[in-house]
Parts: structure tokens; sequence; C-alpha cells
């Protein structure tokens, strides 16, 4: 007999009407024009529909410019504009506008009770779509017979009224609220600079580079100051920290707890008493740094010499950061690669510490730290007279004691082939047999304060039940959300090096 029986159907309509417009004018001036109109059901009547367009133009001098036409140095010249605009009700649900609500889980068997749950969180019935729009121009070269080619572009993309959870006031009975509420503004440029410096009858080098800046960062958050995305305490961790758009800050953002320091950034030890050598934890979330990579570098290089073939393709990303459940279960076991040279029955001096003035105490007067050590009592049984367990146990949960670098160096493929010249196998039958060796991901090389932790492109999300929420900036439960980007549970799978090799024939 089932627990729970159930009859409903979910019913949604979107509507599309899609234009697109292409103008040539001599092969050296192009524009594209296009309109789409769009209708979306889960909103209320006056915010169904909305109107997206888009517009490109380019121009090739190289067709129209007389001394350009024949030029030994510029093969091909285009510049272009875009602007695209783009609306979304993707993240809203169904009927979520009307506030109905939920059956109450097993009713009627076994659970006999209430028929219906308390509702916990609402989307405002005036929702919009949000709206993308970007704005991006560039300029495409080649040189020298198309030996060398630069493609070069910069973009802005800003994002308006978007669709995230508010937190409520508690009197209403309800959690959060989903409305539109905040604007995001991404900026960047990319250069692509393809090379062949060298082609021959027996040998040839192709290769291109790449670099690439990109920073999204939160201009309004619709009156706060911070919106958690993700909680890393509800990880199954007890880490306090979180990923969240902090407004003026890059997003995705990292914000957590931190030693308590000193105006010069030195952490703060107790100097005498029972709580000698101890840290204090601070209260508050700090701003610890950007998920994003500062810019990625990537290089593509392929030689051919007498039918063998070799190409490699790397890539290189540079800061962002990420939170690390392995480093924490790591740190509060004792296990962490930083505890490797501590005295675990005598205790450590901690690093770029000061203590109270005992001649001035209580007034913020520190002094380096030469003589008061952290941790010790190893070898005692009772947690209390650990010192080293209290240590560890307090420095596991610290957010910035889990930030971990994200720079990376990745070997992406390595692929080595021979293709057997046709003379040698024109009575098989065959008309060419070419024989491939490729491993990828053969090498990565990560940040030192990464020891293997997890691959910095990996990230964790979880499903997390109604009602749940995370910490905003004073440290009380605000928001709920499933985005894990910026942390690394350590149930993650680890990276994968893959070897193989093909046969390629023709008959």
């Amino acid at each position: 007999q089932p627990t729970s029986l159930s009859n409903s159907r979910v019913i949604s309509k979107i509507t599309a009407s899609f234009a697109n417009l292409d103008l040539n004018y001599s092969n050296y001036l192009f524009l594209n024009l296009t309109a789409r109109y769009e209708g979306n059901s889960v909103a209320s009547k006056g915010n169904q529909f909305y109107f997206y367009p888009s517009a490109g133009l380019s121009f090739v001098p190289t067709k129209l410019v007389e001394g350009l036409k024949d030029s030994k140095i510029f093969s091909n010249i285009k510049l272009f504009g875009n602007y695209t605009k783009i609306g979304s009700l993707d993240p809203i649900a169904p009927y979520s506008i009307l506030s109905n609500a939920s059956p109450a889980a097993n009713f009627p068997f076994p659970n006999t009770g209430n028929s219906f749950s308390n509702l916990t969180s609402i989307v405002d019935p005036n929702i919009r779509p949000e709206k993308y729009t970007t704005i991006e121009g560039g300029v495409n070269l080649g040189l020298f017979s198309n030996k060398i080619t630069i493609d070069a572009s910069v973009f802005r993309t800003d994002t308006d009224d978007l669709i995230t959870q508010a937190s409520t006031a508690t009197p209403t009975g309800l959690f959060n609220k989903t409305t539109n509420n905040g604007k995001l503004r991404g900026e960047g440029f990319e250069i692509d600079l393809g090379f062949a410096p060298i082609k021959t009858k027996s040998f040839s080098w192709n290769g291109r580079v790449s670099f690439s800046k990109f920073q999204t960062k939160a201009i309004d958050l619709g009156g706060t100051s911070k919106v958690v995305l993700f909680d890393a305490g509800d990880s199954g961790s007890s880490i306090n920290g979180d990923i969240s758009a902090v407004q003026g800050q890059n997003f995705p953002y990292i914000t957590g707890t931190d030693w308590t320091r000193d105006s010069q950034g030195r952490a703060i030890v107790i100097g005498s008493g029972a709580a000698s050598g101890n840290l204090t934890p601070s209260s508050l979330y700090q701003n610890l740094g950007q998920v994003s990579p500062d810019y990625v570098m990537g290089l593509f290089n392929t030689f051919e010499y007498k039918g063998i073939g070799l190409s490699v393709t790397m890539d290189y990303r540079h800061g962002g950061n990420f939170l690390s459940q392995t480093k924490w279960n790591l740190t509060w076991t004792g296990h962490a690669y930083e505890t490797a040279d501590f005295d675990r029955s005598v205790g450590f001096l901690f690093p770029n510490s000061v203590i109270d003035n005992p001649a001035n105490p209580g007034v913020g007067n520190y002094i380096p730290n030469t003589t008061v050590l952290t941790g010790g009592g190893y070898t005692q049984t009772t947690a209390a007279g650990n010192k080293t367990i209290t240590y560890f146990g307090q420095a596991a949960n610290i957010g910035s004691v889990n930030l971990v670098d994200a720079t990376a160096l990745k070997i992406r493929e390595i692929a080595l082939s021979y293709t057997i010249p046709a003379k040698m196998i024109e009575r098989t039958g065959l008309k060419s047999f070419k024989f491939s060796l490729n491993a990828r991901n053969p090498f990565i090389f990560l940040a030192e304060s990464n020891r293997g932790y997890a691959d910095p492109e990996a990230s964790s999300q979880f499903n997390r039940s109604t009602g749940s929420a995370a910490r905003n900036a004073s440290g009380t439960r605000s928001n709920t959300s499933t985005n894990g980007i910026g942390f690394i549970g350590d149930g993650q799978y680890p990276s994968t090096r893959t070897f193989g090799f093909s046969i390629n024939a023709t008959f």
C-alpha cells in the first residue's frame, strides 16, 4: 500500500517569436539584426512577455581601402561590434508565485495530522525577468599571409533585475522571499595570438597563445551589503566561511572568520593565565578573497615532421581561491602539512604573533611574541590540559585557515602520431594509415598552499532542505542556495589522467 498518493500535474507554457536580418554591402560592411519576443506563463500578467534584441556590425577595410587590398603585411583586417540583450525567467518554477501550501509529507498515511506543511518561502507575485545586456567590440587581424593572426575583444555584461532570495522579517513566519534584487557587472577582454612561423615540405610548426581576464562585480544587492550563496558549515564541516555576493567585490566572493589580529595584521596570542598560548578566533566574518582567477593563459603547439606529429595543449590560471573541506579534516585531526614541525608535547611559537605588553596590559599595546608557546601538553590524557588539541580544534574552524590558492598550471593534452607514407602501404589497399598516442591531464602543477587538497576547477553542490539558511554578514542565518562554487568538499572525485591510442585507416 503506498504511503502517499499524488495525481498532481504541472503545466507551463512558453512561446517565442524570432526574426533575423542579415545585410551585406559589397563584402566589406555587414550588419546582423535579431529580435526575439518571448512569453513564459510562470510570471504574472504584465511580466510574462519580454523582448530582447541583438545587433552586430562588422567592417573589413582590406576589402575596401585600396592600399590594403594588395598589402604584403595585412592579409585581413576585420573590426566588429556587438550588442545583445537577453531576458530569463528560468529560476522561477510554475505556480510558485501563487504561494500554494505544500502537502505534508506522507499524508494521509501514516501522517494523519496536518494535511499541509507551513509555508516558509515565497516568490514575489510581481517578479520580472532578469536581463543580461552585453556590449562587445574587437578586431581580427591576419598578417604576412596569415602566418600571424590576432583576435582581440573587450566586453561588458550588465545583469539587471537579478532573481535572488532575500531574507524576510521573522514575524512574517517566512525565511526568505525570491524577488528581483540586485545588479551585477562583468567586464573583461581576450587576446588570441596564432602563429605559423615555419612551413616547409618536411616540417611545419603552428601555435596559438591566448590571454583572458574577466571579473564580475556585485554593483547593487538591493539594500544589503551581502547575500550568502553557500554556507561551508552546511557541508558536514564546521568551517566558518561562505560563498557570497559582497557589494563592491568580485563575484563570487569568499568571506569567513580569521584569528583576532592587531592593527598590523599580527595574530594575538594570550600571554598569561590558564589560556596562555591560545589564540582567539574573530567572531565577525571578513572578506577573504575572490573565487575567480585573476587571469587565464593558454598555449597550443603542434609540430609535424615527415609524418610524425606532436601537439601539446596547456593552460595556466593565476589567482582565485577556494575553501577546502579536505584541509579542514586534516587540520582538526592534527595531520595538516603545516603541523609537521610542531613539538606537540611542548608547543610551538606561532609565526608573526604578538602578546599583550605586561608592562601596560589591557590597552591594546602589543609586543612581538618570542616566548609564549601555542599548543603543548599532548601527552596529557585530558582534553582540558591538552592545548595542542585545543589549538587544532579552533584552527580547523577558521575560514582563513581553510582558504587555498586556486592557481594551477595544467598540461591538458600531449598527442604523438605517425602517418605511414602512402608509398609504403599502396599494395595493401589502404589509402592512409595513422597511429596516435595521447595523454590527457598528464601533469598538473598546483599552488604551494594547495598540497593536493583538490583540483581548483572542481566545485561542490549540496541539496539543502527548504527553510535551511546561510549566514549573513552579522553571523545570523539569511538565505538558501545550493551553489558550491568556491567550496570543494572531501567527497569530490579527484582529477583523472587518461592515456590511450587510436588507429585511423582509410581504404
